[in-house]
């Protein structure tokens, strides 16, 4: 049974500057998908290695109305692909 998390999209993403200032191909979408699953996980991060968004929710924090959920699908799977780096050491 899979309980459903709330998230409060008020609630600003805390990220690293150098996580914000990025420089990549990441789309729009993937752009907002990587806020939401940031937001989700902060207050477990280093508790759990696991963590899960129900696709409702997620829809509707990223403003996803479409039912082409099979581009939604290649556009994480394509997220979950890219690197992400930060210059901890150079915060310019």
């Amino acid at each position: 049974m899979s309980k459903t998390t709330q998230l409060d999209l008020s609630k600003p993403v805390k990220k690293h500057v150098s996580l914000i200032h990025i420089t990549n191909s990441l789309s729009l979408l993937q752009r907002k998908a990587f806020n939401i699953f940031l937001l989700n996980a902060y207050d477990k991060l280093l508790v759990s290695g696991r963590h899960t968004v129900d696709l409702d929710l997620f829809c509707t924090a990223a403003g996803y109305d479409s039912k082409n959920y099979t581009y939604l699908e290649e556009s994480l799977s394509e997220l979950r692909q890219k690197q992400m780096e930060g210059d901890l050491l150079n915060e310019a």
